[in-house]
């Protein structure tokens, strides 16, 4: 009897050590998770800006992206390259691998519709032409048309619009 009783304390005491252990580390992961998630989109958003991508999506704000595929064809590569950078980003918030908190806190969520906006003409297009190959860019969509607004809805801390 008194070895069961020992053995109950041991498993008890286990039991609090493992789950001290957990929640103390569990800011230290959050803080991580951040961290992590900071670096991993801004260096693909610095990738874009290396490429020339952000400033050629400046100017196909002004002036339609089908216009600048049409007179630059060169370019839709890198139109393409935006496109999918989006839709990982968005697919990491979608699966929570990322975290959305810190990214809306330092990329406003009309940042991310304003992109799909941009984009949108040639992503249809794009789904239309590869229909057979099953491309996908729904976690962009999903992101810039039902989660940002809802981020920007809930908190509106995170919507610091330039």
């Amino acid at each position: 009897m008194k070895r069961g009783i020992t053995n109950v304390k041991q498993q008890i005491g286990f039991a609090l050590t493992t789950a001290v252990r957990y929640f103390g580390t569990t800011k230290e992961r959050k803080f991580e998770k951040k961290r992590s998630t900071l670096g991993y989109v801004t260096s693909e958003l610095d990738r874009l800006d290396e490429i020339g991508a952000t400033a050629r999506l400046k100017k196909a704000e002004r002036t339609g992206i089908m216009n600048e595929v049409h007179k630059h064809p060169k370019e839709m590569s890198v139109f393409i390259e935006c496109v999918h950078t989006f839709n990982r980003i968005a697919a990491g918030i979608h699966s929570k691998t990322l975290d959305e908190e810190i990214i809306f806190q330092t990329w406003p969520p009309r940042w991310f519709e304003l992109q799909w906006e941009i984009l949108e003409d040639l992503i249809r297009r794009e789904e239309e032409e590869q229909r057979e190959q099953k491309e996908s860019y729904r976690y962009f969509e999903w992101l810039a048309t039902r989660r940002c607004p809802e981020i920007r809805d809930k908190y509106p801390e995170f919507v610091n619009e330039d």
